[in-house]
């Protein structure tokens, strides 16, 4: 089985969330399951503090 990984926002923030942070200001963050093989993650930055978290 493979396993991409092809966006660093999402890691970053899989991190912070590890780390205590649920909500993060500035980040926006969705998952959809496309099958049981497949799950799309989307992060949105929408501001200034969540570009400085996810750096």
């Amino acid at each position: 089985m493979y396993n991409f990984r092809t966006d660093m926002a999402v890691e970053r923030r899989e991190i912070l969330e590890e780390n205590g942070k649920k909500e993060i200001d500035g980040i926006e963050a969705t998952e959809k399951s496309i099958n049981e093989k497949i799950k799309v993650s989307k992060v949105k930055v929408t501001n200034e503090n969540g570009a400085e978290a996810i750096r």
